[in-house]
């Protein structure tokens, strides 16, 4: 057999939605990791170094606007359909950005990025949009594939941007970072326009018929656009104070909108009907959908929950720690980003595989065993050491991310992946952004607890997967 026909064979599945997702994922991710590895310096360099629990509340609420939107998220998913939801809010993402690029004060930052995890609220429609459109045989492979296409084309962006620090600064070299996340990010929201609905569903949210402005107000909307132009680029050339005009013109360019749209009773009609979707979506998402589906999937959320509160308590100052206390200058810590993503280009596509081939739950047991023995290695470890850790982090990402995608596809039916992914991210980012808090205000006690604390997280996570979770035994037993 020909590499040609192996190939096809293999990878004949990546077609349709999945395919243009696939691309759009390999155009975000050539921007997604290069703020990242500078991202705890950028904040400080903005003052947030004069306000000790900067990082934790950016953190904080970062996943806590997340967390709002999750429950809606999960039941707009599943009763009017993934497409509209992932087109429109990948738009607001890419322009969430320009907050970042040009923030004056770490303020801004945490202003970004609450706008910008309130537009994730497509999370839930993106994950069922996935997993409806792989063929049962091949999820494992296609979750894990995911994951190669991030560890592959994330792995340049820290490269540029140590790079880019080199040549500019810090500061200067994030404002560009974030300008060209931006502009990929705008060019992967218009080739996501060509999604397919994978749902059938009779409820629709109508806005093709809304105009959003017209007439006379028209002219006044465009006069604040060109005032708020200008007093940002004042802002940028001259002084940060023009942003106070700016944001002036800015608020009266919304209220023109809205005065306009106050007179059609079809604007409060369409904002009536989002509002109801809250009480509704957290009905069917805290409580109907648990009367359905099997009690292994609850014990697999609290698995993903702990998780990522772990990982949130280092992910949040381990930039910071290995300056401080490991002696890793800012100017080597993006180097250690490498062999991370390029662990996960390596090993996705062998444990998709393997889980294909032997389940979900035994490389899930695996997860929390490697993850204690990378904390280990970072705690007390120097410049090598960290490497390796980070590289073992990218093995416990595939296990536990491609292991628990795979088993919500085989115990929740299509009609309740949007719900069940909602209620787990609603939990999870409120546990994520506590663990952020947490631990900021740990390192400032005792810079190891953070990473104490997250290992004996390990021993919870390996005892409810060995003694909670059970997977199908049968293809028949699994939902299509």
């Amino acid at each position: 057999m020909g590499i040609k026909e192996f190939l096809r064979r293999e990878f004949s599945f990546i077609q349709g939605n999945y395919g243009i997702l696939i691309v759009s994922w390999v155009i975000m991710d050539l921007a997604m990791e290069m703020p990242v590895p500078n991202f705890q310096y950028y904040v400080q360099a903005l003052g947030g170094d004069e306000f000790p629990l900067a990082l934790g509340i950016i953190g904080f609420a970062n996943f806590l606007a997340m967390a709002v939107v999750a429950l809606p998220g999960g039941y707009l998913a599943d009763k009017y359909g993934r497409r509209w939801l992932i087109s429109s809010m990948t738009f607001g993402l890419a322009l969430s950005y320009i907050f970042f690029a040009l923030a004056p004060t770490w303020h801004f930052i945490l202003i970004g990025q609450i706008v910008q995890s309130l537009c994730l609220i497509y999370q839930p429609a993106l994950f069922a949009m996935v997993q409806d459109s792989l063929p049962e045989e091949r999820r494992g492979v296609g979750s894990s594939l995911i994951q190669m296409i991030h560890g592959t084309f994330n792995t340049p962006g820290p490269i540029v941007a140590g790079i880019l620090l080199l040549e500019f600064g810090l500061i200067m070299s994030m404002r560009i970072v974030y300008f060209i996340v931006m502009t990929l990010f705008l060019i992967a929201a218009i080739w996501r326009l060509r999604l397919k609905e994978t749902i059938k569903t009779e409820d629709r949210i109508k806005f093709e018929k809304t105009h959003i402005i017209k007439g006379e107000h028209s002219l006044e909307l465009i006069a604040y656009g060109l005032l708020l132009i200008i007093s940002v680029s004042a802002a940028l050339i001259h002084n940060y104070w023009w942003f106070l005009p700016g944001g002036v013109f800015g608020l009266l360019a919304v209220g023109a909108v809205i005065e306009h749209r106050a007179a059609g009773k079809r604007f409060w009609g369409r904002v009536k009907e989002l509002l109801g979707v809250y009480p509704k979506s957290v009905r069917e998402c805290c409580i109907n959908v648990w009367k359905t589906v099997p009690k292994s999937v609850l014990w697999l959320l609290l698995v993903q929950v702990l998780f990522m509160f772990a990982n949130a308590q280092i992910n949040v100052i381990n930039a910071i720690y290995a300056r401080d206390q490991l002696g890793i200058s800012e100017d080597l810590w993006w180097l250690t980003f490498i062999p991370l993503l390029v662990t996960m280009m390596i090993a996705s596509v062998p444990i998709g595989k393997t889980i294909d081939r032997m389940g979900a739950r035994k490389p899930l047991m695996l997860g929390p065993l490697v993850l204690a023995s990378a904390l280990l290695l970072f705690v007390h470890g120097n410049f090598v050491t960290v490497m390796i850790s980070m590289s073992l982090n990218g093995i416990v990402f595939l296990l536990v991310m491609s292991s628990a995608m795979t088993l919500t596809a085989y115990l929740v039916g299509p009609q309740n992946r949007g719900k069940v992914r909602g209620f787990l991210n609603f939990i999870g980012y409120i546990f994520t952004g506590v663990g952020m808090l947490l631990g900021d205000v740990l390192y400032d006690i005792v810079p190891q607890f953070p990473f104490y604390l997250a290992i004996s997280l390990t021993i919870p996570m390996t005892l409810a997967i060995l003694l909670r979770i059970r997977e199908p035994r049968t293809l028949e037993q699994k939902p299509l």
